[in-house]
Order: C-alpha cells, then sequence, then structure tokens
C-alpha cells in the first residue's frame, strides 16, 4: 500500500505546490496546488490483534476553473505510482474563486 511520502513524491513530480492541512500562513501560493487531507484512521486486524494500519487520505486540487486535462494528469500520475484514486469528486468553491477536485485514496500510516 502507498504512503504520504508517495503522493508527495507525486505532487513534486507534477510541480504541484502542496501541503497537508492546510498553508501555515492561510495564505496559499498561486493556482495550482494541492492539499492533503487524512480523514478516518483504521486498524486492519488479524487473529492475533492489529497487524497494520491505514488512513483514508483526500487529495484536493485546487485550479481557477475547472482543468479537466490537469485531474487527468494527477490521476495518471498517481495510478502510475501504485496509487489507487477513483474520478474525482469535482465542486466551485461557495464564493466561485477556485475549483477544487477531491481525490479519495487510502495510505498506510
Amino acid at each position: 500500500m502507498a504512503t504520504v511520502a508517495d503522493v508527495i513524491s507525486v505532487l513534486q513530480g507534477l510541480k504541484l505546490p502542496y501541503a497537508q492541512q492546510a498553508w501555515n500562513s492561510n495564505q496559499s501560493p498561486s493556482l495550482p496546488y494541492a492539499l492533503l487531507i487524512p480523514l478516518n484512521h483504521r486498524e486492519v486486524m488479524g487473529s492475533d490483534g492489529p497487524v497494520g494500519e491505514y488512513r483514508e487520505y483526500q487529495i484536493q486540487l485546487y485550479t481557477k476553473n475547472r482543468d479537466v486535462p490537469r485531474e487527468k494528469s494527477v490521476r495518471a500520475a498517481l495510478a502510475a505510482a501504485g496509487i489507487r484514486c477513483p474520478l474525482p469528486d469535482v465542486v466551485r468553491d461557495q464564493n466561485g474563486h477556485v475549483t477544487i477536485a477531491y481525490f479519495h485514496t487510502s495510505l498506510e500510516e
């Protein structure tokens, strides 16, 4: 199973600025950029107890407008690194300033 470091390598390879959770100063860089958001934590159980852990993550791609070619390149780069993601959910923020593509995946802790 892939790790957070694997996702970070993909984002760096795509030359996308990224942060985990949020930007330190609440001032994000110029678009496009990505956020890596940890969601649910899960333990993998065996007959002798926990045998591993993983966490569900959301990789959020922020763009000015819908950018299908960039969404496809992110998904392809993730797949090439062995990171499985279904097609992203894409929404426009409330204020209409950015479009956010939400990629969902599980990563090893």
